[in-house]
């Protein structure tokens, strides 16, 4: 899920119609379902991201030390490593690595969707009390 379709459905989702107030309390538990069901699947994504992460940090710090023989370079087609680096340089290089950088990406957008997410179902599970409010607003605003 692209974190622009979940802006554009919890527009329309989040919104409270005050002439239908109790279809608005009434939907509550369905939003709750939807928004927690999306919210399990990518925070499942996450996860396997992370672990990703870890794998593949692994292997190129075991290909920026020399240590892959041609079966593994060329399992994950890569060239055998030309420089000799030091192991204290090895984090620059794993820092600047392009596979490296573009999963950081994901996972950074991820926990970004991950949060947004979180803050739905915060605001799913506040939804009573704001219908609340809304109610009593009106009833002190028309006098009744």
């Amino acid at each position: 899920m692209k974190i622009e379709q979940l802006y554009e459905e919890w527009a329309k989702d989040g919104e409270i119609y005050i002439a239908n107030i109790s279809q608005n309390s009434a939907d509550i538990p369905k939003l709750h379902n939807k928004y927690f069901r999306w919210y399990t699947e990518e925070g499942l994504k996450l996860k396997k991201y992370k672990s990703d992460y870890k794998i593949l940090v692994k292997l190129k710090t075991d290909y920026y030390s020399g240590n892959m023989d041609s079966y593994e370079l060329k399992e994950h087609g890569w060239e055998p490593q030309p420089l000799k680096i030091l192991r204290s340089d090895i984090p620059t290089y794993l820092d600047s690595d392009k596979d490296v950088v573009n999963l950081s990406l994901k996972i950074g957008m991820q926990e970004a969707i991950v949060e947004y997410l979180e803050s739905i179902i915060r605001q799913i599970n506040n939804r009573n009390y704001i219908l609340k409010n809304v109610i009593d607003w009106e009833k002190f605003r028309t006098g009744a």
